[in-house]
């Protein structure tokens, strides 16, 4: 990550600003952190980024904000305006890449510009069972494609890929399909 490469259980992260241009190469990388604590219990507020995030040679679970964010940790009070070139990277998303049964809320997206293989503009690739992942008062602004990519959210996995029939995401804004 930008500034912290992983976190551990009960991490606090809190009104920090990041920009500038950051390389990375592999997996969980991200304009903050590159992955939240597998043991859960983290949380981030209060966090803008505004980063040029280049990945090298490809890798999966990048983002604006946080790589991966796993198991029981919350991001809140967001902002993420970063450019992507993620090339053959795969779950690469505007705030988080990829979440696992966490939470997103009242964050957003500026004119964050992705390149790579799969993207989302707020997440690429959410995971839950019980509990499972949730997005909510949360929008992207200007995205060709939907503010979250792909949701699995079921004991069978099905994946969903249109945020609109998702109930966990209680407000979003997508300016190409008001």
């Amino acid at each position: 990550g930008g500034v912290f490469g992983s976190a551990v259980s009960g991490f606090f992260i809190e009104n920090i600003s990041v920009s500038g241009v950051i390389h990375g190469m592999n997996n969980s990388i991200g304009g903050l952190i590159g992955q939240g604590s597998v043991s859960g219990g983290g949380v981030i507020g209060d966090v803008f980024t505004s980063v040029n995030l280049v990945v090298i040679g490809g890798g999966k679970y990048i983002g604006g904000i946080i790589g991966l964010l796993p198991f029981q940790n919350t991001i809140s009070r967001c902002y993420s305006n970063s450019n992507i070139s993620a090339g053959s990277s795969n779950y690469i998303g505007g705030i988080v890449g990829g979440m696992i049964s966490s939470r997103i809320y009242d964050c957003f997206t500026g004119q964050v510009t992705i390149t790579g293989d799969t993207k989302g503009y707020i997440a690429r690739y959410m995971f839950g069972n019980t509990p499972s992942s949730q997005i909510n008062n949360s929008y992207c602004v200007g995205a060709s494609l939907n503010c979250v990519g792909r949701m699995d959210t079921g004991p069978g996995y099905n994946p969903i890929d249109d945020t609109r029939k998702v109930n966990q995401i209680s407000y979003f804004y997508d300016s190409s399909n008001p």
